[in-house]
């Protein structure tokens, strides 16, 4: 398991699959708020956004600061993202 997840089952050709995958991969990196954006831009819904945080530590909510560290694709071609609070 990367950190994309990709199936042929899902209903994609294999450059369908490829752009995926390279999309997926760009958004690491990018703040809530950008991620966001470029996803709505390029068609992708995005399913839910989950927070990490430290051991010990409960963070319940996040802002467009935050930073996308994983991006998961789901059946319908929607994103699930988990995101981490910037140091």
């Amino acid at each position: 398991m990367g950190y994309t997840e990709i199936h042929e089952s899902y209903g994609c050709t294999g450059d369908e699959e490829v752009q995926m995958t390279f999309f997926c991969n760009s958004l690491i990196g990018y703040t809530v708020g950008d991620a966001l954006k470029a996803a709505g831009d390029r068609g992708y819904p995005i399913d839910g956004i989950f927070i990490s945080s430290p051991p010990k530590m409960s963070i319940t909510e996040y802002d467009d600061s935050f930073r996308v560290i994983r991006v998961k694709t789901l059946n319908n071609k929607s994103l699930n993202i988990l995101v981490c609070k910037p140091l």
